[in-house]
C-alpha cells in the first residue's frame, strides 16, 4: 500500500542521514499534531507528537464517490 511504502522510504531516508541531520530531506514532511482531549469533568489535556501522515476517521457510510 502507498502510506506503508512512503512510511518505509522516510525511514529509510531518516537512516541514511543521521549523521547529518540538518541536510535529510525526510524532515520536510515532519509535522507536529496536538490532540485536545476532553473529559466529563471539563478538565482538557493536550498531547503533542510528530507525525508524517494526517489520518482522518471518516465513517464508511459518510463516505462517497463522485
Amino acid at each position: 500500500d502507498a502510506l506503508e511504502f512512503f512510511l518505509h522510504l522516510l525511514d529509510r531516508v531518516e537512516h541514511a542521514n543521521a549523521r547529518q541531520s540538518e541536510f535529510d530531506p525526510s524532515r520536510s514532511f515532519k509535522f507536529l499534531i496536538e490532540e485536545r482531549i476532553a473529559c466529563p469533568s471539563g478538565r482538557v489535556a493536550y498531547n503533542k507528537r510528530v507525525d508524517y501522515i494526517l489520518s482522518l476517521n471518516i465513517p464508511l457510510h459518510e463516505a462517497t464517490n463522485k
